[in-house]
């Protein structure tokens, strides 16, 4: 006789599929080669009057910080490899 978690864990599975509400996903065209936007490209102009929330920009959100130091990263990254590959470093 089968062990009665395996036979609960797919009923409760399925039931879940079945109740789930509806999924929507965002699709983006890849970007021409030597590109790495995706999306457009957009310039706001700001005033000293303005706040990081009148920008739409939540700085007490860590994904803020986090997407910051990753691209801080990836910038040291290919620079590191621009150096080496120019001698500068080893």
């Amino acid at each position: 006789m089968l062990p009665r978690f395996p036979a609960v864990t797919r009923c409760l599975s399925l039931a879940a599929l079945c109740v789930a509400g509806p999924v929507a996903a965002l699709e983006f065209p890849l970007p021409p080669p030597g590109e790495d936007i995706i999306g457009q490209v957009q310039v706001i102009k700001a005033k000293y009057e303005d706040t990081f929330a009148d920008l739409g920009i939540d700085i007490t959100d860590t994904g803020f910080w986090e997407l910051g130091l990753q691209q801080i990263e990836t910038q040291l990254d290919e620079a590191e490899k621009l150096a080496k590959k120019l001698g500068k470093i080893k």
